[in-house]
Formats: structure tokens, sequence, C-alpha cells
């Protein structure tokens, strides 16, 4: 799966790979926990408890680590 523009600039701002080809195991489960802390710290609607748009793009980016 290609990452879109909007994903490829979260992974930039965290200082993440953009690229998900040739990841090593480490590589994957860092990204893994970087983003679902992000999703945890600032990807929750408070009022609500369900993703905000950044919490559905930072769960867009995890199914694409799946891949």
């Amino acid at each position: 799966m290609s990452l879109t523009s909007e994903q490829k600039a979260l992974l930039k701002e965290l200082d993440l790979p953009t690229n998900f080809k040739n990841l090593s195991t480490d590589d994957r489960l860092a990204i893994d926990d970087a983003i679902g802390e992000e999703l945890i710290e600032n990807g929750i609607d408070e009022a609500t408890d369900a993703p905000n748009a950044r919490g559905r793009l930072c769960e867009s980016i995890l199914e694409a680590l799946e891949d």
C-alpha cells in the first residue's frame, strides 16, 4: 500500500521512515510504538472518546504498516 501525502507528513513530523518497503522488524515495531503513542496522546477526541482526524490518520498508518 502506498502512503498518502498526509500519512508521510505525519511520519516526517515524528521523525519516522516514510517508506515501508524493506523495513526490519525493529523498525516496524518502532513505528508501531510511535504511532500508537501519538494516537493515544493526540488522536482521541476527549468529548467522545472516538478517534479525531489525527487519530484516524494514525490508524491508517498502522493499517499500512501491516500490509
